[in-house]
């Protein structure tokens, strides 16, 4: 029990120390095609709606719509600085509208991202559970995550007896339609 509680503690102490260091819980990074303007606005509205949602949930985020910087580039960045958690936003998320993104988790800077695709069809709040699922430590990926925030609603879809709708969420790649489960 006392183990348990000194564990807590430590990370709760980790948790505001990087707080500390840390200008942005989250970072949202638009990804278009220079080419494609059309296309860019949509995606900027799209990536302007999802940052919306974090920072009205209370969140410290970040929209970084600069061209200066390639998404990659612009990923190294952030981690740098200590952001471990992302929303991509891209043609086909700004299209499926609905605070649609691509929530990517890492560990370390320069490591692999786990990304998982959220189409949370609009509910801000079941896009805010998954950010902060996955800003905890041991909160696993992103797939990890979002199937988490996912079987959550599914369970409140059923408990509504079919009248909320459940979240649709993928985890490499492939969505997941709670409501068909």
């Amino acid at each position: 029990e006392k183990k348990e509680r000194d564990a807590v503690k430590r990370k709760e102490r980790r948790e505001e120390a990087r707080r500390r260091r840390c200008p942005f819980d989250c970072v949202v990074i638009p990804i278009a095609w220079r080419r494609q303007a059309a296309q860019a606005g949509d995606v900027s509205a799209a990536a302007a709606e999802v940052h919306a949602a974090a920072e009205a949930a209370g969140l410290k985020a970040c929209l970084d719509e600069s061209t200066e910087l390639a998404p990659g580039q612009k990923y190294r960045k952030y981690e740098e600085m200590g952001v471990m958690v992302r929303l991509e936003v891209g043609p086909s998320e700004a299209q499926k509208g609905g605070l649609a993104c691509v929530l990517a988790r890492t560990t370390k800077p320069g490591e692999m991202a786990d990304k998982s695709k959220v189409d949370p069809g609009g509910d801000a709040e079941v896009l805010v559970r998954a950010i902060r699922r996955a800003m905890e430590d041991g909160g696993g990926g992103g797939g990890e995550v979002l199937d988490e925030v996912g079987a959550e609603e599914a369970e409140a879809e059923e408990a509504d007896d079919g009248q909320g709708a459940a979240a649709a969420v993928a985890h490499d790649g492939e969505m997941i339609d709670y409501n068909a489960l």
